[in-house]
């Protein structure tokens, strides 16, 4: 790690050219993780509103049956 420090500081071209792969593949990554934590959002809010209707429909069944 010390040795890839040093070679970036000193503009070493093969270090310089793996840090921006680096670099970008760690862009690559972290747009990944939004997308995947924006479709969990969607299944979360999903999943709530099925369960919402869920207890709506159990109530109203109780209630028809007077339970």
């Amino acid at each position: 790690m010390q040795e890839n420090v040093a070679d970036l500081r000193l503009g070493a071209p093969d270090t310089v050219e793996k840090h921006g792969e680096i670099r970008t593949q760690v862009e690559s990554v972290k747009g990944q993780q939004h997308s995947v934590m924006e479709q969990l959002r969607h299944e979360q809010i999903c999943l709530e509103h099925d369960l919402k209707l869920g207890m709506i429909k159990y109530k109203h069944m109780s209630d028809i049956q007077g339970t």
